[in-house]
């Protein structure tokens, strides 16, 4: 009777496996069509079909776990997602799977991220400053670098200005170094970080200098319609406006809100909101880019 039960139950495992791939790949399609609070259901019924089939610690509940969070995050629940990033930064020092640590790794800068969004600076700080620590050898450079800019960008927004330039010339430092000087999105993004960091410390020249490079490099290699374009343009036209070039900047602003309505972005998309305030700041409409 033992071995039947034993028989039945290896039956079922390969259905329940079918079941929580197909709940994986409706949760994805439902975050690339930006429901993400709609993404939730099904994720925590895979979380809990791959715990019953593989226990708690397993790399499958992990990444499922991750990508909860993710969907807490991007529907404006960043306190949500920090209990289910530390239940993956616990669970992956446990995992004996190879691709662990890496999982680890992208949970602590996430639960960072998490932290800062819900009000936690410091403990985002902290956090950051704990993985980079961590991030020795040649073969995590690339985790470094963009911890480097995610602390650039914290302490620019605490108004820790000269902390903020130092971790952002590393960060950007970091990137020529990994890519070389040739057009390469990530060394763009950086180097955005590091202009919206000198553009609040008043350095406009080298500010537009690293902005208006981070703009053509986007719109040469990811094209014009990318969500980078339009942060890239954001940052511009703060710039723009702190300068005192108001048509300037409320021409960047206005083509920013454009390009996010072409992308179909959610109105509360951090993008459209930065926008809609910069023209609102310059007493412009925030329907004027329509």
């Amino acid at each position: 009777m033992r071995w039947l039960v034993a028989a039945l139950c290896l039956a079922q495992a390969p259905a329940e496996v079918d079941a929580a791939r197909k709940l994986e790949r409706d949760a994805a399609e439902l975050q690339r069509a930006g429901r993400f609070a709609e993404a939730e259901k099904p994720l925590v019924d895979a979380v809990a079909l791959w715990t019953r089939l593989r226990g708690p610690d397993d790399v499958e509940v992990l990444a499922d776990t991750l990508s909860l969070a993710l969907a807490h995050r991007r529907r404006g629940d960043a306190a949500g997602a920090v209990p289910l990033l530390q239940r993956v930064v616990d669970g992956a020092a446990r995992c004996r799977d190879p691709e662990a640590p890496r999982m680890r790794r992208r949970a602590v800068s996430d639960l960072a991220l998490a932290q800062q969004l819900s009000g936690h600076p410091r403990e985002a700080r902290a956090t950051w400053e704990g993985l980079l620590r961590q991030l020795g050898g040649d073969e995590l450079a690339e985790d470094r670098a963009r911890v480097l800019d995610n602390l650039a960008s914290l302490l620019a927004d605490t108004g820790d200005l000269a902390g903020a330039e130092s971790y952002a010339r590393q960060g950007y430092a970091a990137w020529r170094a990994l890519r070389g000087e040739g057009d390469d999105m990530d060394a763009a993004i950086s180097g955005s970080i590091l202009g919206r960091v000198q553009t609040l410390r008043g350095e406009t020249k080298e500010a537009r200098r690293l902005l208006e490079e981070a703009l053509r490099v986007h719109q040469d290699v990811g094209g014009a319609d990318n969500p980078n374009v339009s942060a890239t343009l954001n940052l511009l036209g703060a710039l723009e406006a702190r300068e005192g070039h108001r048509a300037a900047a409320v021409a960047d602003y206005q083509r920013s809100l454009g390009l996010c309505r072409k992308l179909g972005l959610d109105p509360r998309h951090r993008l459209v909101v930065e926008a809609e305030n910069g023209l609102k700041a310059l007493g412009a409409a925030p329907d004027a880019g329509r």
